[in-house]
């Protein structure tokens, strides 16, 4: 099915949002291309941003591991316990995190039963040993403690908000191995997974309690290449014990990344596969999720794009299993003060015919960073649903950043329900056929303060449309936070 056009949208014809998108097509809000291109395989924050640098040593990334500090740093605090000589080839990095949030709804997810006007905080802290022994061997692991208070929404204290003490990461890593023209490196035991740009697989950082694996990855690295294999099972989050791999479902896979040299085409085929035991009336299920992903800065010029579509298809029992996604952005930087730009793009993820088996034809988003991506209200999750979105940015400072966001939601299928963001169903379909589900605005600041410290807030207004109103509650939902993040 055809996106529709935001322009023709009922809710880019309100005054307010007309306004805002005149805003933003006037400031035309962006990062300059150059970053871009620098940072597009940069593991992203919450809001889209790319980690801040020193040209002179590594970025602090939201996976730690990747991280390299085999050169010993210097000026900076911290710097001492980056690269701790114990030995010939023997060295240690020590490094973490405390980051600190503050969150408040008002009618949440469009009002409805229990409490929908909640303030509620989040604390996490994460920290993390990487030994590297001779050239060739390595041991990683990262210790986290998440609490939470207050939450007193549906829900209650949800299972990524806590967790009393548990591992993120810990595997032995064998690297650096030359083998037919690539350097391969194989890593086993708990560890994230993060694949593009994280709208399929991501650790989801945005979490209190970030997402993790358990399994076997293969690296192979050669010139302007990169290809990861992967053997795993996801990790059960357990708040109050010890968080253990989930043996019912596997999940396996391969990506395949190409960036020549220059850094601004790279394009990504991949292949996963998801499978998951039966469990009494519920039949085993597979899906094979077959997608490729493009992104580009055009030659002397301010406009890029970025493409990532994928198709699944597998069993659910004696059930087929058929279904799509694709997501489309173009946006233009220009070279004038306050470093301005735009992004205009839309998605599409299919849903289920009626009377089909329940979920044939839904799309299944894996294991996404969903914050990022579908409003920052986080009322959707990437299963049947259409949204059209005007993304802008703007660097007032160097070390801000504001970011302005328009998107308008329907449905894919109005035979299908719309889905939260774990993948849940949201609201049932019931007797309604309206295709609109509503749209949101967000507004956000970031200031990078300093190397180690980070401050973020924002803003963000959903509008239930017909479909919220068919089905229950449709009040006007608000929501708002605050963010302290202390890295070494």
């Amino acid at each position: 099915m055809p996106l529709a056009s935001s322009a023709s949208h009922p809710h880019f014809r309100s005054p307010i949002l007309r306004l805002a998108r005149s805003l933003a097509l006037a400031c035309l809000l962006a990062r300059p291309i150059a970053a871009r291109a620098q940072a597009i395989e940069a593991p992203h924050a919450p809001d889209g941003s790319a980690p801040t640098s020193d040209a002179a040593r590594p970025a602090y990334e939201s996976v730690r591991y990747r991280e390299d500090w085999s050169q010993a740093p210097h000026g900076d605090l911290f710097d001492p316990l980056k690269h701790i000589t114990l030995g010939e080839h023997t060295w240690l990095s020590v490094g973490g995190h405390v980051r600190g949030r503050i969150e408040r709804d008002e009618n949440y997810q469009g009002g409805g039963a229990g409490t929908r006007d909640n303030a509620f905080d989040l604390l996490r802290t994460h920290v993390h040993l990487d030994l590297h022994a001779t050239d060739h061997l390595r041991g990683f692991v990262e210790g986290r403690i998440a609490t939470a208070r207050d939450r007193d929404l549906p829900g209650g204290i949800r299972t990524t908000d806590r967790d009393d003490g548990d591992i993120l990461n810990a595997f032995v890593e064998v690297n650096r191995l030359p083998w037919l023209g690539a350097q391969w490196a194989v890593r086993y035991g708990r560890q994230e997974l993060l694949f593009g740009r994280e709208r399929i697989v991501s650790p989801a950082d945005w979490s209190n309690v970030k997402r993790t694996f358990q399994g076997a990855v293969v690296e192979a690295r050669g010139g302007g290449w990169l290809l990861t294999a992967f053997a795993t099972h996801p990790v059960a989050l357990i708040p109050a014990a010890m968080d253990v791999p989930d043996v019912h479902t596997a999940f396996w896979g391969a990506e395949l990344t190409v960036a020549p040299p220059g850094g601004v085409h790279i394009t990504d085929l991949f292949a996963y596969v998801k499978a998951v035991d039966a469990a009494g009336a519920t039949p085993f299920t597979q899906r094979v999720t077959l997608g490729t992903r493009s992104v580009a800065v055009f030659p002397d010029s301010p406009f890029g794009y970025e493409v990532e579509g994928g198709v699944q298809v597998g069993a659910a029992g004696n059930t087929g299993v058929h279904a799509y996604m694709v997501d489309a952005e173009f946006n233009a930087a220009l070279p004038f003060a306050l470093a301005p730009s735009l992004a205009v793009g839309g998605g599409y993820a299919s849903g289920s015919d009626a009377g089909a088996t329940a979920q044939e034809g839904t799309w299944d988003q894996l294991f996404p960073l969903a914050h990022s991506y579908l409003g920052y209200a986080d009322v959707l999750g990437r299963k049947n649903v259409i949204e059209e979105r005007i993304v802008g940015t703007l660097n007032p400072a160097r070390s801000v950043r504001l970011r302005l966001s328009i998107h308008a939601f329907q449905r894919a299928n109005t035979a299908d329900a719309i889905y939260d963001t774990p993948g849940a169903v949201l609201r049932a379909p019931g007797t309604s056929s309206a295709r609109d589900i509503g749209g949101e605005t967000d507004l956000t600041v970031q200031w990078r303060a300093t190397l180690h410290l980070r401050i973020d807030g924002g803003f963000a207004h959903f509008t239930p449309g017909t479909f919220m109103r068919d089905t229950g509650s449709a009040l006007s939902y608000s929501w708002m936070y605050a963010a302290v993040t202390a890295t070494f």
